[in-house]
């Protein structure tokens, strides 16, 4: 996991904490957010990581299913009022290129990485954003554990939408001709947006 964006309002210093402390071992940033007056608190928790890397295999299920049992509690807490939730998962590809000007065109040079000098470029690729706005307890939490079976079951159709294009002819082992590597690399800087709304009453994520 490459990191965490933690943004609140209307949470107890307490929660806030609980939260932190399942993620002590990734790079944490929090902010405050502003007030919703239709709900009690506020909860938006984005994960930023690597498209290679399995979803739970960056957060292990031990880690999610802590979050999903204390974000129920702060639900519970919060009662008729609500808890607007907000999950995101931005995922990024990591490029290890050389770029270089040639008039107004960017041209992608391969070059022998062992006597040329390279920058890492991570390329955002797809965001996916679940918002959970229900009121009721049951209806939150049915949403909030479906949240888990609607990344594993996207995980195999969106990895082929988005993938990062070899530098080489894996065959061959020749450069790629760059203007089609440009032309990829241009659709791989746009980020693929994915927002998902809870249907309640047949109990599915669905994508806007």
């Amino acid at each position: 996991m490459y990191q965490i964006m933690l943004n609140h309002w209307g949470l107890s210093l307490g929660e806030i904490e609980t939260i932190n402390s399942i993620f002590n071992n990734h790079d944490i940033i929090e902010t405050n957010v502003s007030k919703t007056p239709d709900f009690a608190s506020t909860l938006e928790i984005e994960f930023i990581k690597n498209s290679a890397e399995d979803f739970f295999g960056s957060i292990p299920m031990e880690k999610w299913s802590e979050l999903v049992e204390i974000t129920k509690n702060i639900k519970k807490r919060r009662g008729n009022k609500g808890l607007k939730l907000k999950i995101t998962i931005t995922e990024y590809l990591e490029d290890t290129i050389a770029l270089s000007t040639q008039g107004n065109e960017k041209i992608i040079e391969q070059r022998q990485l062992q006597y040329d000098e390279v920058e890492k470029e991570l390329l955002f690729c797809r965001k996916l954003i679940f918002l959970l706005v229900e009121k009721r307890d049951t209806d939150f939490i049915k949403g909030l554990e479906r949240i888990e079976i609607t990344i594993e079951n996207l995980t195999d159709v969106l990895n082929k939408i988005v993938k990062s294009p070899p530098l080489t002819d894996e065959i061959n082992c020749e450069p790629l001709n760059t203007d089609i590597y440009a032309n990829q690399l241009s659709t791989f800087s746009q980020i693929h947006l994915f927002i998902f709304v809870f249907d309640r009453e047949r109990r599915v994520w669905k994508n806007l």
